[in-house]
């Protein structure tokens, strides 16, 4: 099988295991996980929110997205974080290194018209433990 989702951008067949939050992927190996920071495991959280909205483009797809909001020359420095190690069941399998060869993240961001591109500025990346 091909890859036909931008959110899983190699051969289905080469997944072994994953999870994601959107609705309409349909992967044999991707658990669906519900966009919520307990289900998601989600820990270490900076001082910044990320409440959960319905998004400007919403659709079957992306019927949900995390916001990040910070007002005009207010942004934190190093900016809003968080880890996340999955469900357990997921967690466990990520954690058998040994079994795996390449790990990848995709996620899509939507910034708001005029937004201001800093030097330094970090997008989500993978940090294992």
């Amino acid at each position: 099988m091909t890859a036909t989702n931008v959110l899983f951008p190699i051969p289905h067949a080469q997944i072994v295991s994953g999870l994601t939050t959107a609705p309409a992927v349909s992967l044999v190996h991707a658990a669906h996980v519900a966009l919520f920071d307990s289900k998601l495991g989600i820990h270490n959280v900076s001082r910044h929110s990320h409440n959960v909205v319905i998004p400007p483009y919403a659709d079957a797809a992306h019927p949900t997205a995390w916001e990040a909001v910070f007002a005009n020359k207010t942004a934190p420095p190093g900016g809003f974080g968080f880890y996340i190690h999955g469900p357990e069941t997921w967690q466990h399998k990520l954690k058998r290194r040994g079994e795996w060869q390449e790990v990848i993240m995709s996620y899509e961001v939507l910034f708001e018209d005029g937004w201001e591109w800093q030097r330094g500025g970090k997008l989500p990346g993978i940090c294992l433990s």
